[in-house]
């Protein structure tokens, strides 16, 4: 899969979990968490006794303790959006309405319409040259492609921006979530002549990740943005989800799935959790004030 903006998962991830889009952007710097380094030497209470270390970056002598700030709360700005996610997605779990989501069983080999959809994925392999490159790139992070439509970050659209994320997240959860209760096999499993260009993830195939993200992502935002973003966003959701086909990674019955668990997820996430509506009210907020 994917969820979650900035050229490092998809999340759509984890890219170490291949297929979790959103998890590696934890080191992304285009959010302005570009990593710092500051060498300060070794404290007095540090040094050995007798000839001490770092000679020349001791502290002066008699140096006073810093002063403390009246800081009594971690300020909402200082959050990274992966780790508010992970927040969110501690909220959703509370109660057992997304445990009553079911999906319908997929396409099984005595099924006429897997013949259907093997065919399909051997007639749209060959357009793989021509989006290889972009379903690379949202192999590991897809968020990005939801920003440029609308030409929002982090910077400008904070609390948008974590509502992508929150919805990234929590469609892996649901996702996998699935996929151990269905543990279909990957397309090219079953049929090794699709040979993907990009190694499956190592995870099943029913339902699509990347779908279930992508879809939960434009749902999400559609909820804050102006009423005319809804297309748009769908548009680039169904994108994102195709080319997993068209790489040969999942089936289109994997991509429905997706969808159908976006669209169950997203009634949850939407319509309660005190976390959310606080989450969703800033991220319209910025919307209303922004130019036309």
């Amino acid at each position: 899969m994917s969820g979650g903006f900035g050229p490092a998962s998809g999340l759509s991830g984890l890219s170490g979990l291949s297929g979790l889009s959103g998890l590696s952007g934890f080191d992304a710097g285009g959010y302005g968490r570009t990593p710092v380094v500051r060498p300060i030497g070794i404290t007095p209470a540090l040094k050995a006794d007798g000839e001490g270390w770092h000679r020349g970056e001791e502290w002066p002598p008699g140096a006073q303790p810093y002063p403390r700030i009246g800081v009594e709360e971690h300020p909402r700005g200082a959050w990274g959006p992966e780790f508010m996610a992970l927040a969110i997605l501690s909220e959703f779990v509370c109660g057992n309405d997304w445990k009553a989501i079911v999906l319908d069983p997929y396409p099984v080999s005595s099924d006429p319409r897997l013949d259907e959809e093997f065919a399909e994925l051997h007639e749209i392999a060959e357009y793989r040259a021509g989006v290889l490159a972009e379903a690379v790139a949202q192999h590991h992070f897809f968020l990005d492609y939801f920003c440029g439509i609308f030409g929002f970050n982090k910077v400008s659209h904070p609390r948008t921006f974590d509502l992508a994320w929150a919805a990234l997240r929590i469609g892996q959860f649901q996702a996998m979530r699935h996929k151990l209760l269905h543990r279909r096999p990957r397309p090219s499993m079953v049929c090794p002549s699709l040979l993907p260009p990009i190694d499956p993830p190592p995870h099943a195939s029913y339902p699509s990740g990347h779908a279930t993200e992508a879809y939960l992502v434009a749902r999400c935002l559609s909820a804050v943005m102006p009423s005319g973003a809804k297309a748009p966003l769908l548009a680039m959701a169904e994108r994102i989800a195709r080319n997993r086909e068209v790489m040969g990674l999942h089936y289109r019955s994997d991509t429905i799935a997706g969808v159908v668990l976006a669209e169950k997820t997203a009634v949850i996430l939407l319509g309660r959790k005190p976390w959310v509506k606080a989450l969703l009210d800033m991220a319209r907020a910025e919307w209303s004030k922004a130019p036309p």
